[in-house]
């Protein structure tokens, strides 16, 4: 029984580090492209924009 409550708990803990890594990666993506957007706008630059998007599907652990 100690071993199954052990087990719950390894996995429990390793799902949330997960889970935050995960959301820490995708808020500095949105971030990035928060920024890049308002340069771009401001600047009706739409080259950048694209190449702000084309950036963003590149990265691997970005969830559309």
């Amino acid at each position: 029984m100690l071993t199954l409550s052990f087990y719950f708990y390894f996995a429990k803990n390793q799902e949330d580090i997960y889970e935050k890594q995960f959301n820490q990666k995708n808020e500095s993506i949105l971030e990035t492209v928060k920024i890049g957007l308002e340069i771009g706008l401001q600047n009706e630059n739409i080259e950048a924009i694209q190449k702000i998007f084309q950036w963003v599907k590149l990265q691997p652990d970005f969830e559309w």
